[in-house]
């Protein structure tokens, strides 16, 4: 075969595929052809005759109420419960609002020395929307905090116990004296040394919304000093 017939059949191979793909494509561009033509609006008039349509619809057709078949017991009230708050009080001027030391207390403040001792007291303020035990439960758990000076268990005469009514409330107010064993603020802590003559002032209210402790624990002498302060305080506990 002549050279130039053979360069004329090799071109030929090599373009008619190239045109094929170029044929394809031209197809598919004018398969995939978007319609632009614009999208015919609803008039206003329309509109307003659909949404009265709606309208009447609803009136023909209201919602269905919930009713309670005869002899059925009520119903309890759908509205959330009122938040359960502790109540609240006005602490005296000379008492110093501290950082609570323990998650369970909700305030805690330092009452100073009275002349003569060599350290401060502290009140704890608890509140405990559910259960927290009976308050002779709570009682016991707290006179098993001190001994006698010689590690022995307490007598009943160290442990005062009374019922008052303050501020229109029942408030128990307890007092036990002698050798005190602080307990561990957190756990895996170890518990602080006894300390000698201490005293613990404590109150316990109870209220709809649950219960309050308050807690006073110090030397014997800031203790009395400041018992006269504990219940002006526990007389100013209001729900506002």
């Amino acid at each position: 075969m002549p050279s130039s017939r053979r360069i004329v059949m090799i071109l030929a191979i090599l373009i008619t595929p190239l045109m094929c793909v170029s044929c394809d494509r031209t197809k598919y561009a004018a398969t995939c052809e978007v319609d632009t033509a614009p999208t015919t609006q609803a008039s206003e008039a329309e509109r307003a005759r659909v949404r009265n349509l709606v309208q009447d619809i609803g009136a023909d057709h209201p919602a269905p109420t919930a009713t309670i078949p005869p002899g059925h017991p009520p119903m309890p009230s759908a509205e959330p419960p009122a938040a359960v708050k502790p109540l609240v009080f006005a602490a005296p001027a000379e008492w110093q609002r501290q950082r609570v030391s323990n998650p369970m207390r909700i305030d805690q403040y330092l009452l100073p020395r009275a002349e003569g001792d060599d350290e401060d007291g502290e009140m704890a303020v608890f509140f405990f929307a559910g259960a927290s035990g009976s308050i002779d439960d709570n009682v016991r758990r707290w006179s098993g905090q001190f001994t006698t000076a010689d590690g022995q268990p307490i007598g009943d005469d160290a442990v005062h116990r009374e019922t008052l009514e303050v501020g229109g409330r029942n408030v128990a107010l307890v007092d036990i004296a002698g050798q005190y064993h602080p307990m561990a603020m957190l756990t895996g802590h170890p518990s602080p040394a006894p300390k000698s003559g201490q005293h613990m002032l404590a109150a316990i209210v109870d209220t709809p919304a649950g219960r309050m402790v308050f807690k006073a624990v110090g030397p014997d002498a800031t203790i009395e000093h400041h018992r006269a302060a504990v219940m002006r305080m526990l007389e100013s506990l209001t729900d506002q």
